[in-house]
């Protein structure tokens, strides 16, 4: 169960990762199409979409090489950061209206579910790892 577990969280963080890649990317290429944004409202959105290209990668190499390893670093990393990077979107873009419900809460609910399995992978781990307790010595 451990390893299948793990095995799903590194997928799921993968997939995360792709998403906000691909559309980080193609945002970006879009942007950029143009030339460099004039405005100040359109460079804040090419920055906003060349950061979740990085953290869509910085996701899937985290999960790549900590996640499939049963890191508690990797865990920390994608967990911590994807995790207020999530909070921030769902807060500042879905919840006011900007981007549609069903498309906003799609990252997040991967996220979630990544970051339980993960939990539950660690937590196999660690149970496989502690030392039996052994039987108190009887006094009689």
């Amino acid at each position: 169960m451990g390893d299948r577990t793990k095995h799903l969280a590194v997928g799921l963080y993968v997939l995360w990762g792709l998403l906000h890649a691909g559309l980080g990317a193609s945002m970006v290429v879009s942007d950029l199409a143009n030339g460099a944004p004039t405005g100040e409202t359109a460079a804040e959105s090419l920055l906003y979409f060349i950061a979740v290209t990085v953290l869509g990668f910085q996701a899937i190499y985290v999960a790549l090489t900590l996640t499939r390893t049963n890191s508690p670093a990797g865990f920390w990393l994608n967990t911590v950061v994807l995790g207020v990077i999530d909070a921030a979107f769902v807060g500042y873009l879905v919840l006011p209206g900007h981007v549609d419900l069903l498309g906003g809460i799609a990252g997040p609910v991967i996220w979630l579910a990544a970051t339980v399995c993960a939990a539950k992978a660690l937590q196999k781990q660690r149970k496989g790892r502690l030392p039996q307790r052994e039987a108190p010595l009887s006094t009689t």
